[in-house]
């Protein structure tokens, strides 16, 4: 049952519902606390710990009965009908024989198989709980041929015994003189119900070969969608962007914790050890720690040139998708003059915002003007930036209308705890005529090639390091 969630899950996330390890656990803990016998009861335990969006909704009630469905055996033949009645009879007993021993030799699953050749047949669920229980599943996620994972199954359930013990009894027969047509016709039974059986585990195998297949195809599509320039993304990739926003806040929300733990215990406050130790006559009996808030303060400035829209969306769009791990944002665009688009971002959706930003600001073609723009920025909004403040460019660093002071660089890093530049362009497209990089860059603490989402994801990732 465990396996058959865990692939139920594995199922869902492929369908893009965000379900987490702790609420893959509270899923097993669910029913564990509410059983398995009741369908109903399980299909609300799982929807009720797996299920967070309304929207994903649609997804759980398709996929679940494809994991916990009813679950008929599939029509078998009636091996034995066909001989005499006293023969049959004999041939009842000696298989009963046969059954009793095999539960003495606690060969339970092996008895089961044999009843299912004999004619009462095996669900699929009850052939993939024998396959886990004796360590008989193939791994199909890597390819491998349907044929050997057949041949492995069946080994792995025990058809070859099966086969062996009940040719012994049809051995038997023949040796008290039954018409070999009459044995001929048991054979022909078994043989059916033994690819009866086949089937069922084929369609096993091939449900997992295309599980395997669509994660690797869905990894194929990931690494595409990471590693695709900037320049060739529209707003239909979205969705995707947003979706790998969230994997990036998950794991930075993990390392955000542990620093914040590390910053509780690791500073003892001394003003408060002293004041609290009071009536112990000074002694520090009880030691106090500071309590820091380490979520950075961000300024975002990004450059909304022509060449440059589609990374400043991306890189303003990942941002507020980090909105619960920074403690502050404030997003300025420019091109031939400066912005602040804080009340954009406040007022519609980030999607929204993206799109109505490039009406705050003047420009033209060949007329992005950095240096000018800096200068309006350190004149009217330079309250937005303190010591603990990381401010952040996203451009190319080119200018159009003239040399950017470097003095404003140096005072604006003064005034900030770091200054990061991220360039989408590589670096030897940097220092050309009006391209000023080699002036920008001695006076930022980093400067990150973010042409993708996988470069800009781990550039983020260094705010928190």
């Amino acid at each position: 049952m465990d396996e058959r969630l865990v692939t139920f899950i594995r199922a869902m996330r492929g369908r893009d519902v965000r379900i987490s390890l702790a609420e893959s656990i509270d899923a097993l803990r669910a029913l564990d606390i509410s059983g398995i016998t009741d369908r109903t009861v399980v299909q609300a335990a799982l929807r009720s710990t797996l299920v967070k969006d309304a929207t994903d909704v649609p997804v759980f009630d398709e996929l679940f009965p494809q994991f916990f469905g009813v679950d008929e055996p599939p029509p078998m033949q009636q091996t034995g009908g066909g001989l005499p009645d006293d023969a049959a009879e004999q041939f009842q007993q000696m298989l009963q024989q046969l059954l009793d021993d095999l539960t003495e030799l606690s060969e339970e699953d092996l008895q089961r198989l044999i009843e299912a050749l004999m004619g009462q047949g095996m669900t699929r669920r009850e052939l993939r709980d024998m396959l886990e229980r004796n360590d008989a599943m193939p791994d199909m996620s890597q390819g491998m041929p349907l044929s050997w994972a057949m041949r492995m199954a069946m080994e792995g359930i025990g058809m070859p015994q099966a086969n062996s013990l009940l040719q012994e009894l049809l051995d038997k027969l023949r040796q008290m003189g039954v018409d070999p047509s009459q044995i001929k016709s048991v054979e022909r039974d078994l043989r059916e119900n033994r690819a009866t059986i086949a089937q069922q585990l084929a369609e096993i195998m091939q449900a997992e070969q295309g599980a395997g297949r669509d994660d690797r195809e869905r990894e194929r599509d990931r690494d595409e969608f990471l590693d695709r320039p900037f320049d060739q993304f529209s707003f239909d990739d979205v969705p995707n962007f947003r979706r790998e926003v969230a994997k990036l806040a998950a794991r930075l929300r993990s390392q955000a914790a542990l620093r914040m733990k590390r910053a509780q215990h690791g500073h003892p406050d001394i003003r408060r050890t002293v004041r609290a130790n009071l009536r112990f006559q000074g002694i520090p009996m009880d030691l106090r720690y500071r309590h820091r808030d380490l979520r950075p303060k961000i300024t975002v400035i990004c450059d909304v040139s022509g060449s440059m829209r589609a990374a400043a969306a991306f890189m303003l769009l990942l941002v507020y998708g980090l909105q619960d791990q920074i403690k502050r944002t404030r997003p300025f665009v420019y091109y031939r003059t400066i912005a602040d688009v804080t009340r954009d971002f406040q007022e519609l959706r980030p999607e929204a915002a993206i799109q109505v930003i490039p009406d705050r600001i003047q420009g033209g073609p060949y007329q992005t003007s950095l240096g000018s723009c800096l200068t309006t920025f350190l004149q009217e909004h330079s309250n937005t930036v303190d010591r603990n403040t990381t401010v952040i460019f996203m451009g190319d660093g080119d200018d159009h209308r003239g040399i950017p002071r470097v003095e404003d660089f140096q005072a604006l890093r003064r005034r900030a705890h770091k200054v990061l530049w991220f360039n989408p362009e590589q670096p030897w497209r940097w220092h050309r005529e009006d391209n000023y990089m080699h002036l920008i860059s001695p006076q930022c603490d980093g400067v990150h090639v973010v042409s993708n989402l996988r470069e800009l994801s781990a550039a983020i990732d260094t705010l928190w390091r």
